[in-house]
C-alpha cells in the first residue's frame, strides 16, 4: 500500500479547510517546506501539494504545470539530482521567492495592465524553469537558482490571476460563486492527473521512489516529466491568455 501525505497551501501555511471554506481554515504548520520534509523522514516517498489560493481563483491550464511539478519535485530532487536531504531547503527558497516577488508583481500590473505582465512573467517561468532539464547529478547550486526564479515568477501567477479571475467574474455575474467552485475543481483534477498519469508511466519505466536503482531511462523520463512537460503546458496557457483579448476590459 501506498501512501499520499498531502499538504494544502494557503497564504503560504500549511492548512485544512472547514467544509471547503477557505474563509474557514485550521493552519497544521507555518512552514510547509519543514511539513514535506517531515513527511520525507516518516518513508513518505510521495506527496499530494494542493496550491488553495490558486485552485479557489486560478486558470485550470496554468495550474497544471503547477500540478505536476508540485507531484514530481522530490523524485527529481533526490533522482535526478542525487541530493536526498536538499527537498526540504529548496522547496523553502521556491516559496520564499513566490512570497517576496508577489509585490513587486503586483505594482508592475499597475502600471503595465495585469494582462501584459502575467503573460511576460509566465514567458520568463519557461525560460527559468526550462534550465532544469540541462541539470544533473550534484547540480544543487544551480537548482536553488531555477527554484529562485521559478519561485518568483510563480508569485506572478498567486497574485495577478486571482484579481483577474475575480474582476472577470464580477463583470460576468456578480453573485456567480460556482464558477469559483468549478475553477477549483479543474486545479485539482489537474493534481489527480498528474498522480495517475505520469506516476505509473514513470513505475513503468523502471522508477524506483524507495530503496533500488533507478534506470537511466526513469531518470531522463523524469527530467523531461518534471521540467519539459510544464514548458509546453505554460506555452499553452500564454497562448490562451493571449487570445483572451478582452480579459482586461471593464
Amino acid at each position: 500500500m501506498i501512501l499520499y501525505p498531502a499538504i494544502d497551501l494557503k497564504d503560504g501555511q500549511a492548512v485544512r479547510l472547514v467544509h471547503g471554506d477557505m474563509e474557514k481554515s485550521t493552519v497544521f504548520n507555518d512552514d510547509p517546506a519543514a511539513q514535506a520534509r517531515e513527511f520525507v523522514d516518516a518513508g513518505c516517498t510521495w506527496l499530494h501539494l494542493v496550491d488553495l489560493n490558486g485552485a479557489f481563483a486560478g486558470t485550470p491550464v496554468n495550474a497544471a504545470p503547477v500540478a505536476v511539478t508540485s507531484t514530481l519535485f522530490l523524485f527529481y530532487v533526490e533522482l535526478a539530482l542525487e541530493a536526498p536531504g536538499w527537498e526540504g531547503p529548496l522547496l523553502l527558497l521556491f516559496f520564499l521567492a513566490a512570497a517576496a516577488a508577489a509585490p513587486l508583481w503586483g505594482i508592475l500590473a499597475e502600471r503595465h495592465g495585469p494582462h501584459r505582465v502575467l503573460l511576460v512573467a509566465m514567458a520568463l517561468g519557461i525560460a527559468s524553469f526550462g534550465g532544469a532539464l540541462l541539470l544533473g547529478p550534484g547540480d544543487v547550486a544551480l537548482f536553488a537558482l531555477v527554484c529562485l526564479a521559478s519561485g518568483a515568477v510563480l508569485g506572478a501567477d498567486l497574485t495577478l490571476l486571482p484579481a483577474m479571475f475575480a474582476s472577470r467574474m464580477a463583470q460576468i455575474s456578480p453573485s456567480a460563486a460556482e464558477g469559483f467552485g468549478l475553477w477549483s475543481f479543474v486545479s485539482k483534477l489537474t493534481l489527480a492527473f498528474a498522480a495517475v498519469a505520469l506516476l505509473p508511466a514513470l513505475e513503468r519505466a523502471g522508477l524506483q521512489t524507495a530503496a533500488g536503482t533507478s534506470s537511466d531511462t526513469s531518470i531522463s523520463l523524469l527530467i523531461w516529466f518534471y521540467a519539459g512537460v510544464p514548458c509546453a503546458l505554460k506555452l499553452l496557457a500564454i497562448a490562451l491568455l493571449a487570445s483572451a483579448k478582452d480579459v482586461e476590459t471593464p
